[in-house]
């Protein structure tokens, strides 16, 4: 059997350290295989500025918060959907990834 689970929490808006350091603090030590966490996870939601949020937003690719969810996944043996403003160029998404121990899965 599979073990789901969910982390909510209010994101900081525009504060995606403080974010990750949120995320990192409490997903350490759970036990599950998958763990979902909110929209806009490490941006925090409710952005108005097109600008600011080009600021925030990561390419998966070279992305801090998806080098800091795979040390977590190698840790705990567990695999992340977060919700992820992603930006490809100058165009931006609301996107959900998935990450594993080996890193960006989808």
């Amino acid at each position: 059997m599979k073990r789901i689970g969910y982390f909510q929490f209010k994101p900081v808006l525009g504060n995606p350290g403080e974010n990750r350091k949120v995320i990192a603090e409490s997903l350490n030590g759970v036990e599950a295989d998958l763990i979902v966490l909110p929209e806009l996870a490490f941006t925090g939601y409710s952005m108005t500025d097109r600008n600011a949020v080009l600021k925030l937003a990561e390419n998966p690719a070279d992305s801090l918060s998806v080098t800091m969810l795979t040390g977590l996944c190698a840790a705990g043996n567990f695999h992340v959907v977060a919700g992820f403003a992603e930006k490809a160029g100058d165009k931006l998404y609301n996107s959900a990834i998935l990450v594993g121990s080996d890193g960006l899965v989808a």
